[in-house]
């Protein structure tokens, strides 16, 4: 892939980022916690994508040559099983965002297994939990978008919030 197909690449990621986050809220208010945590961790998951794929030079620099043949081969497209190494990577220039990837995975858990009142398997343990924890999660992931599409999130998310 030439250097302005990946760039593109990462663009549109970025752009079904935003998608995804907004079906997220949608399905939040429509009750379908499950799903919208499934749509808010695959937001975040093609938002990471995409900010690598932009960053893909500097990115792989710090990859050890195994990892950056994987890399130049599937791994800008984020894979879940590379979301927390690649986050811990892209942190010096998106602060926070390795915290975010960790939310992530425990949306991802919770969009499989539900609800754990004990707390064992899934940080999630009650309806109210999951709708603060969503919200919280696609404000953090919107504040990464800095464009306008990024602040139409926000003003969802906020309606959400205030209701």
């Amino acid at each position: 892939m030439s250097e302005k197909d990946i760039k593109k690449y990462g663009e549109l990621r970025i752009g079904e980022s935003i998608d995804e986050a907004l079906i997220s809220l949608e399905l939040l208010k429509q009750g379908k916690l499950r799903n919208s945590a499934g749509k808010a961790f695959l937001g975040f998951k093609e938002l990471l994508s995409g900010i690598i794929s932009i960053n893909h030079s500097s990115f792989s620099s710090a990859l050890q040559e195994k990892e950056r043949k994987f890399f130049y081969k599937v791994g800008f497209t984020a894979p879940t099983n590379r979301l927390l190494y690649y986050s811990s990577l892209m942190e010096k220039e998106f602060p926070d965002i390795s915290d975010l990837a960790k939310q992530a995975m425990a949306l991802h858990v919770f969009s499989y297994l539900g609800y754990d009142k004990a707390g064992e398997y899934s940080p999630i343990t009650s309806e109210d939990d999951a709708r603060k924890w969503i919200t919280d999660f696609i404000k953090a992931l919107a504040n990464l978008i800095l464009n306008e599409r990024g602040k139409e999130i926000l003003k969802e998310v906020n309606e959400i919030v205030n209701k």
